[in-house]
C-alpha cells in the first residue's frame, strides 16, 4: 500500500472471543537487529468482512503505522491461489 499502511486479514483485527474489533494494536517487526515497535494511528477492516462466516470473503484489513516501517522489514507477497 504505502511504507506507512499495512494490509493484513480483518480476522487479525477482531477478537478471538466474541468478533468485536480491538481497540488498539502495536505492530512489531523482527529485524536483524532485534525487534522494533510501533504504534497505529487506525485500523479498520473490509466493511462487508463478516467474522461469523469469513467463507464470505472481505477478509482484508488495513493498519495504519504512526511513522514509516523500517527499512530492514519483511514485505510478504499476497497469497493468490485457491488451494486453502
Amino acid at each position: 500500500i504505502n511504507d506507512s499502511v499495512i494490509l493484513t486479514a480483518a480476522h487479525c483485527l477482531t477478537s478471538d472471543v466474541d468478533g468485536e474489533v480491538i481497540e488498539n494494536i502495536t505492530v512489531f517487526f523482527d529485524l536483524p537487529g532485534g525487534q522494533q515497535f510501533l504504534e497505529t494511528t487506525s485500523f479498520l477492516a473490509h466493511p462487508n468482512y463478516n467474522p461469523d462466516d469469513i467463507t464470505e470473503g472481505f477478509d482484508l484489513g488495513l493498519i495504519y503505522l504512526n511513522a514509516v516501517a523500517p527499512d530492514a522489514a519483511e514485505i510478504y507477497e499476497i497469497y493468490e491461489d485457491t488451494d486453502e
